[in-house]
């Protein structure tokens, strides 16, 4: 379900979760890290990263407010 941390390290080429992290992110990948400070990564989601399927984010309208008269 999740890589493993040797997966990961050789995916990233890095060693420590922060800066995995921080990689995998700027790829554009979801990832979190557990309690035992484990970056998890799905396998399905890297499968679809890797076959190009992005995932849309949805953003929120920006409201502006106006000052009332």
């Amino acid at each position: 379900m999740f890589l493993t941390p040797e997966e990961l390290s050789s995916l990233t080429g890095l060693d420590q979760p922060a800066a995995q992290e921080r990689l995998l992110r700027e790829w554009g990948l979801t990832v979190f890290r557990n309690r035992a400070n484990r970056v998890m990564l799905d396998r399905e989601a890297l499968t679809r990263w890797q076959l190009g399927v992005r995932m849309q984010q949805d953003k929120e309208p920006k409201v502006r407010l106006r000052k009332a008269a």
